[in-house]
């Protein structure tokens, strides 16, 4: 119970959206309304243990971490995070179509305290959440052609 599931095709090769993913310091804030900043707070290329700070525009949370825990250029990525009273577990899978890539998000929201009991209220904003993510990816990484 509380696993969010979501997918979306964008019309880019498999290396470029899994960069875009992986290093989220260098687009991310920029189609996202949502996140104002990202900070790479560990050097070098992304790996295991790789760590993002995010900065949020308005929102309950203003500051959130994310740190990668699995790292399988091109094909995945999985990262853990702190939101406010969340502890998101998170996996992205790329898989290639016909010079296009097919998204695959699949994670849960892992609230602490007394969110625990809004598990599926929070996991369906969590869904709604990463639809539209994924949406404004797509959107972005299409507009770069």
């Amino acid at each position: 119970m509380g696993t969010i599931q979501c997918e979306t095709t964008i019309n880019r090769p498999v290396e470029t959206v899994y960069e875009y993913f992986a290093n989220p310091d260098r687009d991310i804030a920029r189609p996202t309304p949502g996140i104002e900043s990202v900070e790479r707070l560990s050097p070098g290329p992304t790996v295991p243990g790789s760590t993002f700070r995010f900065v949020h525009a308005g929102g309950p949370v203003h500051e959130s971490t994310s740190r990668f825990t699995v790292v399988r250029p091109p094909h995945e990525l999985q990262f853990e995070g702190v939101v406010g009273a969340l502890r998101p577990w998170n996996q992205l899978i790329f898989d290639p179509a016909d010079g296009a890539t097919t998204v695959r998000f699949a994670g849960k929201a892992n609230p602490t305290g007394p969110l625990r009991l809004l598990v599926p209220l929070v996991s369906m904003m969590g869904r709604r959440l990463w639809n539209e993510r994924l949406a404004k990816a797509k959107a972005f990484l299409e507009a770069g052609d």
